[in-house]
């Protein structure tokens, strides 16, 4: 095997002086760039756990436990008071719409269907959009309960909140 060299170059001519400071600026320049990433992330997580991703504002939670409420009754038109007019849920790729869900709300019977909250609510976000994380079990009549996690949009509009979307995400089963 052979080496590619090129010719060689003394440590006192001005070249190697130029190679080593092109050098010398490039191990700069990648050095402030680390400190940079480092601290954008370092602030990244500080602003996620000391902010954002904190517990529900009283507000927040007020909405969230009367929508848990209006499902857990069931009651379309307290459900319908508190989602927007583009509400959308969606659930194991299935996207349904407010009024939709409002008249199967009024056709089941209370117990048919059932949320538990488990611990509070988090959050994310610092307005008019909010992001909203809840786990719980949810148990419908016939089936076992199953653990899930559901993330709703809020929106503030007008200093009120309401909520635009819901998706659940379902422990898998199998």
């Amino acid at each position: 095997m052979t080496a590619i060299t090129g010719p060689r170059v003394s440590e006192s001519s001005p070249e190697y002086r130029q190679l080593r400071r092109r050098i010398r600026g490039l191990v700069i320049a990648l050095v402030v760039l680390a400190v940079a990433v480092v601290g954008l992330g370092t602030w990244m997580i500080y602003g996620y756990v000391s902010g954002s991703g904190a517990a529900a504002t009283a507000e927040i939670r007020a909405l969230v436990d009367d929508y848990i409420a209006a499902w857990n009754e069931p009651n379309g038109e307290a459900f319908l008071a508190l989602t927007t007019d583009n509400y959308s849920l969606e659930y194991g790729g299935v996207v349904e719409r407010a009024e939709s869900i409002a008249q199967d709300l009024s056709s089941i019977e209370p117990g048919d269907f059932v949320f538990e909250a488990r611990g509070e609510p988090l959050m994310s976000g610092d307005g008019p959009l909010y992001f909203v994380a809840q786990a719980g079990y949810l148990t419908e009549r016939g089936f076992s309960p199953q653990n899930v996690i559901n993330v709703y949009t809020v929106v503030e509009t007008d200093g009120e909140f309401l909520i635009s979307h819901h998706q659940g995400f379902f422990e898998s089963t199998g």
